[in-house]
Protein backbone atom coordinates (compact mmCIF):
# COMPACT_ATOMS: atom_id res chain seq x y z
CA UNK A 1 0.00 0.00 0.00
CA UNK A 2 1.17 3.72 -0.50
CA UNK A 3 2.41 5.49 2.22
CA UNK A 4 0.27 8.31 3.46
CA UNK A 5 0.88 11.84 2.00
CA UNK A 6 2.42 13.96 4.10
CA UNK A 7 0.06 17.33 4.06
CA UNK A 8 0.64 20.96 5.34
CA UNK A 9 -2.12 22.86 6.30
CA UNK A 10 -1.72 26.23 4.43
CA UNK A 11 -3.75 27.60 7.65
CA UNK A 12 -2.10 26.57 10.04
CA UNK A 13 0.54 28.33 11.81
CA UNK A 14 3.39 26.08 11.70
CA UNK A 15 4.28 26.59 8.38
CA UNK A 16 7.71 25.45 8.30
CA UNK A 17 10.46 24.56 5.51
CA UNK A 18 10.85 21.20 6.50
CA UNK A 19 7.37 20.01 6.63
CA UNK A 20 6.95 21.72 2.98
CA UNK A 21 9.87 19.96 1.58
CA UNK A 22 8.90 16.76 3.09
CA UNK A 23 4.98 17.06 1.68
CA UNK A 24 6.86 17.95 -1.52
CA UNK A 25 8.76 14.45 -1.58
CA UNK A 26 6.08 12.14 -0.26
CA UNK A 27 3.19 14.09 -2.15
CA UNK A 28 3.35 11.86 -5.47
CA UNK A 29 0.48 8.65 -3.99
CA UNK A 30 2.29 6.95 -6.42
CA UNK A 31 5.48 6.78 -4.58
CA UNK A 32 6.20 3.49 -2.50
CA UNK A 33 8.69 2.98 0.10
CA UNK A 34 11.41 0.23 0.48
CA UNK A 35 8.87 -1.56 2.81
CA UNK A 36 6.05 -2.29 -0.05
CA UNK A 37 8.82 -5.28 -0.45
CA UNK A 38 9.54 -4.33 -4.19
CA UNK A 39 12.37 -6.20 -5.48
CA UNK A 40 13.84 -8.12 -8.31
CA UNK A 41 14.70 -10.75 -6.91
CA UNK A 42 15.35 -12.63 -3.53
CA UNK A 43 18.60 -10.32 -2.95
CA UNK A 44 19.21 -6.43 -3.17
CA UNK A 45 19.77 -5.70 -6.83
CA UNK A 46 23.27 -3.98 -7.47
CA UNK A 47 23.38 -0.81 -9.53
CA UNK A 48 23.93 -2.82 -12.66
CA UNK A 49 21.05 -4.85 -12.13
CA UNK A 50 18.84 -1.80 -11.40
CA UNK A 51 19.55 -0.51 -14.78
CA UNK A 52 19.42 -3.84 -16.67
CA UNK A 53 15.71 -4.45 -15.08
CA UNK A 54 14.64 -0.91 -15.89
CA UNK A 55 16.41 -0.96 -19.34
CA UNK A 56 13.86 -3.87 -20.52
CA UNK A 57 11.04 -1.51 -20.21
CA UNK A 58 10.01 0.95 -23.35
CA UNK A 59 11.11 4.24 -22.85
CA UNK A 60 7.57 5.82 -21.76
CA UNK A 61 7.38 3.24 -18.81
CA UNK A 62 10.80 3.32 -17.42
CA UNK A 63 10.33 6.29 -15.04
CA UNK A 64 7.00 4.56 -13.37
CA UNK A 65 8.84 1.42 -13.29
CA UNK A 66 12.17 2.34 -11.43
CA UNK A 67 9.46 4.44 -8.91
CA UNK A 68 7.61 1.18 -8.42
CA UNK A 69 11.06 -1.03 -7.85
CA UNK A 70 11.70 2.00 -5.22
CA UNK A 71 14.80 2.37 -6.81
CA UNK A 72 13.86 5.64 -8.63
CA UNK A 73 16.86 8.34 -9.48
CA UNK A 74 14.53 10.78 -11.20
CA UNK A 75 13.26 12.89 -7.94
CA UNK A 76 15.30 13.79 -4.70
CA UNK A 77 15.40 11.45 -2.08
CA UNK A 78 15.56 11.03 1.41
CA UNK A 79 19.43 11.53 2.38
CA UNK A 80 21.59 10.99 5.55
CA UNK A 81 21.94 13.69 7.59
CA UNK A 82 26.00 13.44 6.88
CA UNK A 83 25.56 13.68 3.20
CA UNK A 84 27.28 16.96 2.40
CA UNK A 85 24.53 17.91 0.24
CA UNK A 86 21.92 17.22 2.28
CA UNK A 87 23.13 19.51 5.05
CA UNK A 88 24.15 21.97 2.66
CA UNK A 89 20.58 22.27 1.82
CA UNK A 90 19.18 21.88 5.62
CA UNK A 91 21.46 24.81 6.16
CA UNK A 92 20.49 26.83 3.61
CA UNK A 93 16.70 26.26 4.31
CA UNK A 94 16.98 27.37 7.63
CA UNK A 95 19.06 30.42 6.34
CA UNK A 96 16.67 31.56 3.87
CA UNK A 97 13.74 30.47 6.36
CA UNK A 98 14.39 32.89 8.62
CA UNK A 99 14.98 35.86 6.67
CA UNK A 100 11.72 34.87 5.06
CA UNK A 101 9.79 35.30 8.80
CA UNK A 102 12.09 38.05 9.82
CA UNK A 103 10.53 39.92 7.32
CA UNK A 104 8.06 41.98 8.93
CA UNK A 105 6.11 43.47 5.97
CA UNK A 106 5.31 41.81 2.48
CA UNK A 107 7.63 44.76 1.28
CA UNK A 108 10.62 43.55 3.45
CA UNK A 109 9.49 39.58 2.10
CA UNK A 110 9.62 40.80 -1.25
CA UNK A 111 12.52 42.19 -1.00
CA UNK A 112 14.13 38.64 0.48
CA UNK A 113 12.41 37.36 -2.69
CA UNK A 114 14.66 39.66 -5.28
CA UNK A 115 18.26 39.35 -3.47
CA UNK A 116 17.94 35.41 -2.42
CA UNK A 117 15.98 33.01 -3.81
CA UNK A 118 15.01 34.34 -7.41
CA UNK A 119 19.06 34.74 -8.08
CA UNK A 120 19.29 30.43 -7.08
CA UNK A 121 18.23 29.73 -10.73
CA UNK A 122 20.96 31.88 -12.00
CA UNK A 123 23.13 29.20 -10.52
CA UNK A 124 21.33 26.55 -13.19
CA UNK A 125 20.95 29.17 -16.39
CA UNK A 126 23.45 28.65 -19.03
CA UNK A 127 26.52 31.29 -20.00
CA UNK A 128 25.73 33.61 -22.84
CA UNK A 129 27.87 33.19 -25.74
CA UNK A 130 30.90 34.79 -25.91
CA UNK A 131 30.56 38.08 -28.10
CA UNK A 132 32.39 38.89 -31.51
CA UNK A 133 35.29 40.29 -31.92
CA UNK A 134 36.45 42.53 -34.34
CA UNK A 135 39.32 41.12 -36.18
CA UNK A 136 42.03 43.13 -38.91
CA UNK A 137 42.35 41.33 -42.60
CA UNK A 138 43.87 42.92 -45.51
CA UNK A 139 43.42 45.98 -43.86
CA UNK A 140 40.11 45.27 -43.09
CA UNK A 141 38.01 45.67 -40.10
CA UNK A 142 35.56 42.80 -39.90
CA UNK A 143 33.74 40.91 -37.39
CA UNK A 144 34.72 37.42 -37.13
CA UNK A 145 33.47 34.90 -34.42
CA UNK A 146 35.12 33.66 -31.34
CA UNK A 147 35.71 30.18 -30.55
CA UNK A 148 33.13 28.60 -29.40
CA UNK A 149 32.89 26.77 -25.97
CA UNK A 150 30.07 24.84 -24.63
CA UNK A 151 27.89 26.03 -22.26
CA UNK A 152 28.75 25.16 -18.91
CA UNK A 153 26.16 22.64 -17.39
CA UNK A 154 25.33 22.83 -13.86
CA UNK A 155 26.86 20.37 -11.51
CA UNK A 156 24.61 17.54 -10.07
CA UNK A 157 25.31 19.02 -6.35
CA UNK A 158 23.87 22.69 -7.65
CA UNK A 159 20.62 20.85 -9.43
CA UNK A 160 19.78 18.96 -6.67
CA UNK A 161 20.43 21.71 -4.20
CA UNK A 162 18.23 24.17 -6.06
CA UNK A 163 16.18 22.13 -7.11
CA UNK A 164 14.93 20.96 -3.69
CA UNK A 165 15.76 24.42 -2.26
CA UNK A 166 14.04 27.10 -4.74
CA UNK A 167 10.48 25.17 -5.22
CA UNK A 168 10.30 25.16 -1.19
CA UNK A 169 11.27 28.37 0.00
CA UNK A 170 9.03 29.84 -3.10
CA UNK A 171 5.74 28.26 -1.47
CA UNK A 172 6.92 28.94 1.74
CA UNK A 173 7.12 32.64 0.98
CA UNK A 174 3.60 32.88 -1.00
CA UNK A 175 1.92 30.80 2.02
CA UNK A 176 3.78 33.99 4.38
CA UNK A 177 2.25 36.47 1.75
CA UNK A 178 -1.29 35.00 2.11
CA UNK A 179 -1.36 34.29 5.35
CA UNK A 180 0.73 35.81 7.89
CA UNK A 181 0.96 39.47 6.19
CA UNK A 182 -2.54 39.84 3.98
CA UNK A 183 -1.29 40.36 0.51
CA UNK A 184 -3.14 38.37 -2.06
CA UNK A 185 -1.66 41.19 -4.52
CA UNK A 186 1.81 40.30 -3.53
CA UNK A 187 0.54 36.42 -4.33
CA UNK A 188 -0.54 37.03 -7.73
CA UNK A 189 3.15 39.16 -7.91
CA UNK A 190 4.72 36.17 -6.86
CA UNK A 191 3.24 33.94 -9.21
CA UNK A 192 4.07 36.12 -11.74
CA UNK A 193 7.88 36.66 -11.52
CA UNK A 194 8.08 33.22 -11.01
CA UNK A 195 7.01 32.83 -14.51
CA UNK A 196 8.81 36.00 -15.79
CA UNK A 197 12.04 35.10 -14.46
CA UNK A 198 12.25 32.56 -17.37
CA UNK A 199 11.70 28.42 -18.19
CA UNK A 200 13.97 27.19 -15.70
CA UNK A 201 12.28 29.66 -12.76
CA UNK A 202 8.70 28.20 -13.73
CA UNK A 203 9.85 24.64 -14.26
CA UNK A 204 11.49 24.25 -10.77
CA UNK A 205 9.40 27.04 -8.61
CA UNK A 206 5.89 26.71 -10.29
CA UNK A 207 4.76 23.26 -8.59
CA UNK A 208 1.84 21.99 -8.22
CA UNK A 209 1.38 22.94 -4.53
CA UNK A 210 2.25 26.81 -5.74
CA UNK A 211 -0.81 26.63 -8.37
CA UNK A 212 -2.98 24.89 -5.91
CA UNK A 213 -2.24 27.89 -3.38
CA UNK A 214 -3.21 29.93 -6.29
CA UNK A 215 -6.25 29.01 -7.18
CA UNK A 216 -7.60 28.74 -3.47
CA UNK A 217 -6.55 31.95 -3.44
CA UNK A 218 -7.98 33.14 -6.63
CA UNK A 219 -11.64 31.41 -4.42
CA UNK A 220 -11.49 32.08 -1.27
CA UNK A 221 -10.26 35.70 -1.99
CA UNK A 222 -12.14 36.51 -4.82
CA UNK A 223 -14.88 34.03 -5.81
CA UNK A 224 -13.20 34.13 -9.50
CA UNK A 225 -13.99 30.84 -11.40
CA UNK A 226 -12.22 32.06 -14.29
CA UNK A 227 -8.77 32.69 -12.83
CA UNK A 228 -9.64 28.90 -11.31
CA UNK A 229 -10.25 27.43 -15.03
CA UNK A 230 -7.37 29.56 -16.28
CA UNK A 231 -4.78 28.34 -13.76
CA UNK A 232 -5.88 24.88 -14.35
CA UNK A 233 -5.69 25.15 -17.86
CA UNK A 234 -2.11 26.39 -17.00
CA UNK A 235 -1.18 23.59 -15.40
CA UNK A 236 -3.03 20.73 -18.24
CA UNK A 237 -0.78 22.89 -20.75
CA UNK A 238 2.48 23.64 -18.97
CA UNK A 239 2.76 19.70 -17.81
CA UNK A 240 2.41 20.78 -14.26
CA UNK A 241 0.31 17.11 -12.62
CA UNK A 242 -2.51 17.07 -10.84
CA UNK A 243 -2.64 15.59 -7.21
CA UNK A 244 -5.18 14.90 -4.86
CA UNK A 245 -4.88 18.20 -3.30
CA UNK A 246 -5.70 20.18 -6.45
CA UNK A 247 -8.57 17.73 -6.75
CA UNK A 248 -9.77 18.37 -3.17
CA UNK A 249 -9.62 22.51 -4.03
CA UNK A 250 -11.40 21.85 -7.03
CA UNK A 251 -14.17 19.79 -5.16
CA UNK A 252 -14.35 22.56 -2.21
CA UNK A 253 -14.88 25.33 -5.13
CA UNK A 254 -17.77 23.13 -7.26
CA UNK A 255 -19.70 22.41 -3.39
CA UNK A 256 -19.32 25.54 -2.11
CA UNK A 257 -20.34 27.22 -5.53
CA UNK A 258 -23.58 24.60 -5.53
CA UNK A 259 -24.39 25.42 -2.33
CA UNK A 260 -24.71 29.12 -2.82
CA UNK A 261 -26.46 29.09 -5.87
CA UNK A 262 -29.21 26.53 -4.53
CA UNK A 263 -29.46 29.11 -1.28
CA UNK A 264 -33.00 30.88 -1.03
CA UNK A 265 -33.49 34.20 -1.36
CA UNK A 266 -31.46 37.45 -2.78
CA UNK A 267 -28.36 35.34 -0.93
CA UNK A 268 -28.61 32.44 -4.13
CA UNK A 269 -28.71 35.14 -6.62
CA UNK A 270 -26.17 36.63 -5.72
CA UNK A 271 -24.17 34.00 -5.81
CA UNK A 272 -25.87 32.95 -9.14
CA UNK A 273 -24.49 36.51 -10.00
CA UNK A 274 -21.63 35.59 -8.70
CA UNK A 275 -20.79 32.33 -10.40
CA UNK A 276 -22.39 31.40 -13.92
CA UNK A 277 -24.06 28.00 -15.00
CA UNK A 278 -21.16 28.16 -17.24
CA UNK A 279 -18.50 29.07 -15.39
CA UNK A 280 -19.80 26.12 -12.78
CA UNK A 281 -19.95 23.59 -15.77
CA UNK A 282 -16.85 24.55 -16.84
CA UNK A 283 -15.08 23.44 -13.03
CA UNK A 284 -16.97 20.56 -13.23
CA UNK A 285 -15.28 19.53 -16.54
CA UNK A 286 -11.96 19.97 -15.30
CA UNK A 287 -12.83 18.23 -11.93
CA UNK A 288 -13.66 14.88 -13.94
CA UNK A 289 -10.41 16.14 -15.86
CA UNK A 290 -8.30 15.93 -13.10
CA UNK A 291 -10.06 12.61 -11.69
CA UNK A 292 -9.49 11.03 -14.83
CA UNK A 293 -5.85 12.40 -15.24
CA UNK A 294 -4.92 10.78 -11.46
CA UNK A 295 -6.77 7.45 -12.06
CA UNK A 296 -5.17 6.99 -15.27
CA UNK A 297 -1.91 7.50 -13.28
CA UNK A 298 -2.13 5.36 -11.05
CA UNK A 299 -3.60 2.62 -13.25
CA UNK A 300 -0.34 2.92 -15.47
CA UNK A 301 1.67 2.46 -12.06
CA UNK A 302 -0.28 -0.35 -11.13
CA UNK A 303 0.68 -2.01 -14.46
CA UNK A 304 4.33 -1.07 -14.20
CA UNK A 305 4.52 -2.69 -10.43
CA UNK A 306 3.37 -5.84 -11.84
CA UNK A 307 5.68 -5.94 -14.65
CA UNK A 308 8.30 -5.47 -12.29
CA UNK A 309 7.22 -8.27 -10.09
CA UNK A 310 7.07 -10.67 -13.37
CA UNK A 311 10.66 -10.23 -13.89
Amino acid sequence: MPSPATTVDADSDDISLDSIFAAALNADPTRRSSSDGLSFGPADPSPEQHDAAIARYPAPLRAAAARASSLSRLRPSASSPADPIERQRREELARIEGLLRGATTDIALWGVLESVIFPLVDKLAPSPPPPTKPSKRRGRVSKSPAPSFPAPQPSLSNLALVGSIYPSVLLLAFRLLAHTHNSPAACSALFGAIKARGPVSYVLGASTALHTEMILLAWRRFHDTDAVSALLAEMHDGGVDFDAATASALQEIIAQAQAGRAAPGAAGRAWQVRVQRGSLAQLVAWRDTVAAKLAAASADLSGAEEAVLAC
